[in-house]
């Protein structure tokens, strides 16, 4: 699977697909939330277990909003309309997810506002077509089939990580991982909130190797931008793992010394601040 995938032939497949994947990962989520709050979450540094649920009641309000009012767009209005919303369906909600998500200020109900509202979510994704338009933060991907996948991906990445702090070790979908690393290679490419990192590349050539697997993702970093093929050739590090740990580990969740390193040591360590911050 690539980043084309969501065009081929059969985009209700790919719908689908990836909506699978949503409601698993979503349900996973609850699961590992009903096993305790208050486990820090690895990649998200000050977050706990409820910290984390809450989000994910905010990514799926966050979607529904333009899923359910589409084709409309971002503005002042329409965030503040977005804002009141989460206020009402989590009462506290903006202020504890502001203060960071301390744990003495938990709202009542994280996981029923969670719950709720993805169901709600995943209800008005049923209708929504693969090529409809939907407002979305990439430019230029605003339509229903970059919904669906970054849904997919996100559930997975946030499943991953309520599982790891729970003690519960589960990789991510190795299909699915594989198609995680081409979305987000094109994320930190044309989100535009990745552009700050533009100061930073000057030449630098990374190699993720899926091994045992066939992925290779050859990722340049230069002054006006990052492009990525899928060669395997000369590059200042390689790092290698499965599809699982090179996804995670291009988000934050894994580590150069939890990887296979040939090469500077230095540069693998300095990924998230050439690439971007998930």
């Amino acid at each position: 699977m690539t980043n084309s995938s969501s065009d081929q032939a059969d985009p209700e497949a790919w719908k689908a697909y990836y909506l699978d994947h949503f409601r698993q990962n979503r349900d996973a989520i609850l699961e590992a939330a009903a096993l305790g709050f208050d486990a820090p979450i690895k990649g998200c540094p000050g977050w706990d277990v409820a910290g984390l649920t809450g989000h994910m009641g905010r990514v799926y309000t966050f979607w529904l909003k333009w899923v359910s009012e589409r084709p409309r767009g971002y503005s002042r209005e329409a965030w503040a309309e977005l804002m009141a919303d989460r206020d009402i369906r989590l009462p506290g909600y903006p202020a504890w997810e502001a203060a960071g998500f301390p744990k003495d200020e938990r709202p009542t109900g994280i996981v029923t506002f969670a719950r709720q509202v993805g169901e709600e979510l995943e209800t008005a994704l049923d209708g929504l077509g693969p090529e409809e338009t939907v407002w979305t933060f990439i430019p230029s991907q605003q339509t229903g089939a970059f919904v669906f996948r970054r849904l997919a991906m996100e559930t997975a990445i946030h499943r991953w990580d309520a599982e790891d702090a729970a003690g519960i070790v589960r990789p991510i979908d190795e299909r699915l991982a594989r198609d995680g690393i081409d979305e987000m290679l094109m994320m930190f490419r044309e989100d535009p909130g990745y552009e700050e990192n533009s100061d930073r590349r000057r030449g630098q050539r990374i190699l993720l190797r899926e091994d045992p697997g066939p992925g290779r993702w050859l990722v340049s970093f230069a002054p006006e931008g990052m492009t990525t093929t899928s060669e395997e050739a000369p590059a200042d590090v390689t790092i290698s793992g499965s599809a699982s740990d090179l996804q995670l580990f291009i988000m934050g969740r894994r580590f150069p010394d939890e990887m296979r390193i040939e090469g500077d040591q230095d540069l693998a360590a300095a990924w998230g601040n050439l690439a971007g911050r998930f």
